[in-house]
């Protein structure tokens, strides 16, 4: 440990300074022992944590306010999108200004209230859509008008279906 001893220019007096160890650290000019370099760290962990749980919950609002986030449950689009994946879709993507297109990956519902994800294979004469699964032999059961399609896949993250198909085999769902 040491003691430092300063003289003062305006009293020409002698004053001994805080005691510097190997914990301590000079920041501009004041000596910080090291419990207050602890508790500067921790209040810096917890800005950028503050920092990161913000910018996730932003995240989070614009992909549940602009996205419909569905997840795959079956292997009809095998191998584009397998059983566990995650879809981003963004509805309204198509109107009568903006129509789907052939090979277009959308998301539709049926007329018994099921949602489908399926690729659009061919349209109708008088202007349905013909979807089919990658991995169906036949197309879908009949065709879809456009006010049925709910929206296009925009996002596909296949990275998590492993582990996704891991945890239900696990949990044998």
């Amino acid at each position: 440990m040491l003691i430092f001893k300063t003289t003062s220019k305006n009293t020409n007096t002698a004053k001994s300074s805080p005691i510097i160890n190997r914990e301590s650290k000079l920041y501009s000019g004041t000596i910080y022992t090291g419990k207050a370099i602890e508790r500067m760290n921790r209040k810096k962990l917890l800005n950028i944590g503050d920092k990161l749980l913000t910018a996730l919950i932003v995240l989070f609002l614009i992909i549940t306010i602009f996205f419909k986030v569905r997840y795959i449950e079956t292997g009809s689009m095998k191998p584009t999108l397998q059983v566990g994946s995650i879809v981003y879709v963004i509805p309204f993507s198509y109107s009568e200004s903006k129509s789907p297109d052939i090979g277009d990956i959308a998301m539709y519902r049926s007329s018994t209230g099921m949602e489908y994800i399926h690729r659009i294979v061919d349209v109708t004469k008088d202007g349905n859509y013909i979807f089919q699964g990658d991995n169906n032999s036949t197309t879908d059961f009949s065709p879809v008008p456009l006010t049925s399609i709910e929206g296009k896949v925009v996002i596909r993250v296949n990275i998590v279906a492993p582990v996704i198909r891991a945890i239900k085999n696990l949990l044998d769902i």
